[in-house]
């Protein structure tokens, strides 16, 4: 005998499986690209689907007045001129120009800005690369930049720019802009792709509430970046090196008893101008110490025995203000450079093209959290305090000094002992207290500035899932948490 077909089996089958059933008529209509590979269909995508079929929405291409992205050609680049902006720029509804960037000629600009002009108020958005397609929105500016094909420019209409940045970052805006992803090694969004978000329209007076929040958390960050510079003012004007340049000479003698002191015979390693950086150190009235005789080394390494682990590298370190973000990793993930325990309080300095100033500290309370071999890891133990030495391995002089000691050309490394042995000053403990309290308020502005705009995106969220209702309320209870 033939079993009974049991329905309801069946779909609970189903439920536990990723497998989805789609009509050909479901596959032809609202699927432009005539798509059928199984991930454009996974269950998620589906589901929310479904969910924003219920919904008040309008699709991006409605809502905007030029999408558009930026050069496919990469220009000459200058050493000054106008700024020239890639996807690493484009935060979390932050522009981060600490990120790095490159400058090209006004020439260039020019031809650039036919296709790309970014203004006020544009939204940004990342469409190239593996990972999230953050966006953020152009603050206030009086000067003009390009971008990169990397990224996407929208300037809306009829939706608060604010409000349409945040939903982006939304797992509702994630969601639709990932599943649209064309390509596998580098994943593409087409501009026509980005065209067909469908976008939820809440009332006005909620896009105007998350407008403030953003820009309250953006405000945050510019106070912290704003903290952080003043630091690094503070010791520069201390040690005398503001506005300080070595001798211009090309030219050392050296002995043959320096060559076998330091088992160096290239020449990049005598140049008269890292002869220059002791010698303005040592000129500091308050004295120098080295770094080993201020702080220990920190080698405690992980014994794995969890199933993933926070993992930090040199990527992870933002190179403008120093902080350090993280991705959890399962253990067996994990590369085999992943071996330090890190530590509160730790310092994390980069072996890896030190003229990069990668320096962190980590400010928070880690979680499970190994660095990479890649960097010598410190923790205070003298009178130079943590910030202060951070600080300081981040100032022009010391990044160049550092490159004294690497290995290697295209991919330049140090080790260890070079920055143990490294010669810093004594700086005076008033002045060490300042610049301690300077990043200590940059740190407290970044949290506060995550937390504004974490609340903003979990708040559009809600208002999606809950109701504009619950979510005000949501943002009542947080909003001065």
């Amino acid at each position: 005998m033939s079993p009974v077909f049991n329905e309801a089996k069946y779909r609970a089958l189903l439920e536990k499986l990723e497998i989805s059933e789609v009509e050909l008529l479901a596959i032809q209509k609202k699927n432009f690209d005539f798509r059928i590979d199984s991930e454009y269909f996974f269950k998620e995508h589906l589901k929310l689907d479904y969910l924003l079929g219920y919904k008040k929405t309008d699709l991006l291409s409605n809502l905007s007045s030029k999408i558009s992205d930026g050069t496919h050609f990469t220009p000459e680049y200058t050493n000054s001129g106008v700024p020239f902006l890639s996807a690493i720029n484009v935060q979390k509804n932050v522009l981060d120009w600490d990120r790095g960037y490159q400058f090209i000629s006004q020439t260039a600009h020019q031809l650039l800005y036919k296709r790309c002009d970014p203004k006020t108020g544009d939204v940004l958005l990342r469409k190239v690369g593996v990972g999230d397609r953050l966006a953020c929105v152009v603050p206030e500016i009086n000067f003009e930049f390009s971008i990169f094909v990397s990224v996407a420019l929208v300037r809306t209409k009829n939706i608060n720019p604010f409000f349409l940045s945040t939903f982006i970052n939304s797992c509702y805006g994630q969601k639709q802009l990932l599943r649209f992803n064309k390509g596998i090694g580098q994943p593409d969004l087409h501009l026509e792709d980005i065209a067909r978000l469908r976008v939820v329209i809440p009332s006005s007076d909620f896009q105007i509430k998350i407008e403030k929040l953003v820009k309250d958390g953006v405000d945050c960050f510019t106070k912290a970046k704003n903290a952080y510079m003043d630091s690094e003012q503070l010791l520069l004007q201390e040690l005398g090196l503001t506005d300080w340049q070595p001798d211009d000479e090309s030219v050392a003698t050296k002995t043959f008893a320096d060559f076998q002191n330091s088992g160096r015979l290239d020449a990049e390693y005598y140049q008269p101008k890292y002869d220059c950086f002791l010698a303005k150190i040592k000129e500091y009235s308050n004295g120098t110490t080295t770094v080993k005789e201020e702080f220990n080394q920190n080698q405690e390494q992980i014994k794995f025995s969890l199933s993933k682990y926070n993992y930090v590298e040199i990527g992870d370190i933002n190179v403008g203000n120093g902080e350090a973000s993280f991705n959890e990793l399962p253990t067996e993930e994990l590369p085999a450079n992943a071996k330090y325990l890190v530590k509160q309080g730790d310092i994390l300095i980069s072996k890896v093209r030190p003229y990069r100033g990668a320096v962190s500290v980590i400010d928070f309370e880690p979680q499970n959290l190994i660095a990479s071999g890649a960097f010598t890891i410190l923790q205070e133990n003298g009178n130079i305090k943590k910030e202060v030495l951070a600080i300081l391995l981040r100032t022009p002089i010391y990044r160049d000094w550092l490159l004294k000691w690497n290995v290697g050309s295209s991919y330049p490394v140090i080790k260890d002992d070079d920055i143990l042995n490294l010669t810093i000053p004594t700086v005076r403990n008033d002045i060490q207290e300042q610049i301690a309290a300077k990043v200590q308020e940059s740190f407290a502005l970044r949290k506060e500035s995550k937390r504004l705009l974490d609340l903003a995106k979990h708040t559009v969220e809600v208002a999606i899932e809950q109701g504009e209702d619950a979510a005000m309320k949501l943002l009542e209870r947080c909003k001065d948490a």
